[in-house]
């Protein structure tokens, strides 16, 4: 006899948040290409803008940076809500939807706010420390 395993048991439920007083939805089950572009977001604005960069540059870059975060979060929100046209929050907000969508594919963040949490000589940074393994079935090694 097959054994069967019912996903609809396995994988987490959407995701809502609530801003002023609005909810909107997510999928709680991100596809491997949409988590991995999210988590690409994560990257040190030294890495977006190096130090020497000219402030206009260094600004346009940063600018551009932040407007593929706001195309692919909306492109999220927008399989539950399909009528938004922008997202219905700013800058901060974003960086918190962000973090919680990459926390809830099972990668688990560090601040590093107690000096040097990576060794890249820079203090401050939210640093990725890999997938969480709680968040693997049991028996997984979470590889394929």
């Amino acid at each position: 006899m097959p054994r069967i395993v019912n996903l609809d048991d396995l994988v987490p439920d959407d995701i809502v948040f609530v801003h002023e007083g609005n909810e909107y939805a997510v999928p709680g089950d991100l596809d491997t290409e949409t988590a991995l572009r999210l988590l690409s977001f994560m990257e040190p604005l030294e890495n977006i803008a190096p130090d020497g960069t000219d402030p206009d540059e260094a600004q346009r870059l940063i600018d551009q940076h932040n407007k593929a975060i706001e195309r692919v979060l909306l492109e999220i929100f927008q399989r539950r809500q399909p009528h938004l046209d922008r997202l219905p929050f700013g800058k901060v907000a974003t960086q918190h939807v962000l973090l919680q969508l990459l926390i809830s594919c099972g990668f688990e963040f560090t601040p590093g706010t107690d000096g040097d949490s990576d060794g890249d000589g820079e203090d401050g940074e939210v640093v990725p420390t890999g997938p969480d393994e709680t968040s693997t079935p049991s028996g997984s090694s979470g590889t394929s």
